[in-house]
């Protein structure tokens, strides 16, 4: 936020490409978005997708989530694609984790993939640190359920 602005991305929810704008709103104009505070097993589990890319949560055992998913990047001449595997439990309304969730997140050594995942309304809220798979990967994003 910057005086009586405040600095926006979007993605629309129809595109099939990773495109994102980026600009300046009035602060006023906006509305506060709560995350769910204390999300349910059946709140994480199902198919997730975004454009490049889909993420599936399962139940595992022990009361854990088991995590997969695929992101690509369609380069001028390549594809660029990034994997989570991760089995994890939720913890304070929040999805954290190192690698594949062996590691806490708090604890991750330099280079090594981290992800967080929130339930914003119906939405899943994603945030990687760029480090989940190739050159311009990314797995953050708004994903909605299949």
């Amino acid at each position: 936020m910057q005086g009586a602005f405040t600095c926006v991305s979007y993605q629309s929810f129809h595109t099939r490409k990773q495109n994102w704008t980026t600009g300046w709103l009035p602060t006023v104009s906006l509305a506060p978005v709560e995350t769910m505070s204390s999300p349910k097993a059946a709140d994480w589990i199902g198919s997730w997708s975004h454009p490049g890319g889909t993420i599936s949560i399962a139940r595992g055992d022990g009361g854990k989530l088991s995590i997969e998913g695929e992101q690509t990047y369609r380069a001028a001449q390549s594809v660029h694609s990034g994997v989570l595997g991760a089995t994890v439990v939720p913890m304070q309304g929040m999805i954290a984790f190192a690698e594949d969730g062996s590691v806490p997140f708090d604890n991750a050594e330099e280079g090594q993939c981290l992800v967080r995942m929130q339930r914003v309304g119906v939405w899943l809220l994603v945030e990687d640190n760029q480090q989940c798979g190739g050159s311009m990967v990314t797995f953050t994003g708004l994903y909605r359920r299949e």
